[in-house]
C-alpha cells in the first residue's frame, strides 16, 4: 500500500463483498506498520470514505490514526470521524479482524 490513492482504490474496490474484503484484511494486515507510520498523512483521506461502505478499512485507517499522538485539531477530526464510524460502521465487515476493534464482540445491528 504505497500512496493514499492506491489505498483509496483498494479499500473502495474491495468492500463490496466477503471475499474481496478477506482480501483486503489481509493487505491491511500486512500493511499494518506502513499504515501507523503514514498516519498524519491518512487522516485527512478518512474524510473521503464511507464508514457504512468501506468499515474494514475505515477501522484500519481510523486505529492508525489514534495509534500516535495528534494536535487538538487532528483530535477534533479523529472524534468526528470516529463518531462517524462508530454510529453507521457494517458488524459483518469489522468482525473480520476483531484484533483492531472491541465492537466486533458485539452484535451490532
Amino acid at each position: 500500500m504505497a500512496t493514499a490513492e492506491s489505498l483509496g482504490a483498494q479499500i473502495q474496490g474491495l468492500s463490496s463483498n466477503v471475499v474481496d474484503l478477506s482480501l483486503l484484511s489481509t493487505r491491511f494486515k500486512k500493511a499494518d506498520e506502513e499504515l501507523h507510520n503514514e498516519s498524519t498523512r491518512l487522516l485527512a483521506f478518512l474524510e473521503q470514505l464511507d464508514p457504512t461502505l468501506h468499515s474494514l478499512g475505515y477501522l484500519y485507517i481510523l486505529e492508525a490514526c489514534t495509534s500516535r499522538p495528534v494536535t487538538n485539531e487532528q483530535a477534533r477530526r479523529l472524534v468526528l470521524n470516529l463518531s462517524r464510524f462508530l454510529t453507521c460502521c457494517v458488524a459483518d465487515q469489522i468482525r473480520l479482524t476483531s484484533e483492531k476493534c472491541v465492537l466486533s464482540y458485539f452484535t451490532l445491528e
